[in-house]
């Protein structure tokens, strides 16, 4: 696991060279703050959140653009 201090202040070039670990970082105003870990009861609700806007888009044939499959939710 890499430990990475709090108290010092990360340029985005740091940052981007820590090593990869067990724990995920983000970046937040200058320092690496640990990600927390979804809970059962998030992630199933945004499944079913992605699910839900997922049909309403093609129903309402909103959201796709371009020849690609790239969509933008417009609500």
């Amino acid at each position: 696991m890499v430990k990475v201090s709090r108290e010092k202040q990360l340029t985005l070039e740091e940052f981007m060279v820590l090593p990869e670990g067990d724990v995920n970082y983000e970046f937040v105003d200058g320092y690496a703050v640990a990600k927390v870990q979804a809970k059962y009861f998030h992630s199933t609700l945004q499944t079913a959140l992605l699910i839900l806007l997922h049909i309403w888009c093609k129903v309402h044939k909103e959201g796709e653009r371009g020849k690609g499959k790239e969509y933008v939710w417009v609500l």
